[in-house]
């Protein structure tokens, strides 16, 4: 029985020690010794982000009309618990005054099932997304603004961030 102990207190031992060298912990990168990025919904520079995706619904339009290799919207989403989140959805067809959409991101607080293809108004999207011919980016504002600042909390972003940043013309 004691060895059998021993033998868990090991394998525990050695669980912990992966999920520490997983997560970076200990690690002297600095891309694993960022404190995660916090931007509220309600930030000056979300609802900025947000009122620009809105008034550049046109441009949306224009975009999906062409020749573009996707699009991805964010959307509102109240989940079963009454919370409010904000989900990336995968754009299936723009049907104006509406964009049928399949949700891509998973609410947090959502404790149901709940159905992944969605319509919503156009006037209500959060932001949008389209992803032009040549792989870079048009719209994304909400997105812009966390580059924005995640510059101003880290100093720099990570490498894989600003190469994402480098795609949004």
């Amino acid at each position: 029985m004691l060895r059998l102990l021993a033998i868990l207190l090991v394998i525990v031992g050695v669980l912990w020690a992966v999920r520490r060298l997983l997560a970076g912990v200990g690690s002297t990168s600095t891309e694993t010794q960022r404190t995660p990025l916090v931007m509220e919904p309600d930030e000056p520079l979300m609802l900025e982000a947000i009122s620009t995706a809105r008034g550049s619904l046109d441009e949306f339009r224009r975009l999906m009309a062409a020749d573009h290799r996707g699009a991805r919207v964010k959307v509102p989403f109240r989940t079963d618990t009454g919370a409010d989140e904000q989900l990336w959805a995968d754009v299936l067809a723009v049907v104006d005054p509406e964009v049928e959409v399949h949700l891509t991101t998973d609410p947090v607080s959502q404790r149901g099932s709940f159905a992944k293809v969605r319509r919503y108004a156009l006037t209500d999207l959060l932001d949008w997304q389209v992803e032009l011919p040549d792989g870079r980016y048009a719209g994304g504002y909400t997105m812009r603004a966390m580059f924005r600042k995640g510059r101003e909390q880290w100093g720099t972003l990570p490498g894989s961030l600003e190469a994402e940043e480098r795609r949004y013309r």
